[in-house]
């Protein structure tokens, strides 16, 4: 079963927030984790064929967030 999650905020969100996240939802998927983002009014994506742990978070400037593992 895959994980996921979203959150929205005032203030840009902390990359070690994000990756706090990642980390807890690692449980619910180990073959990939993926985030899309809100940037300069565009959505971005990143998503890697590897467990949470092995991720390698971007730089992210958001204060729009989804993310998965599965």
């Amino acid at each position: 079963m895959c994980g996921i999650f979203a959150v929205v905020s005032k203030k840009d969100i902390p990359k070690k927030f994000i990756q706090e996240i990642l980390f807890e939802l690692k449980i619910r998927g180990k073959h990939s984790t993926g985030l899309s983002w809100i940037a300069n009014n565009e959505i971005q994506s990143n998503i890697q064929s590897v467990p949470a742990d092995d991720y390698i978070l971007p730089e992210i400037k958001t204060k729009v967030i989804i993310g998965h593992t599965r």
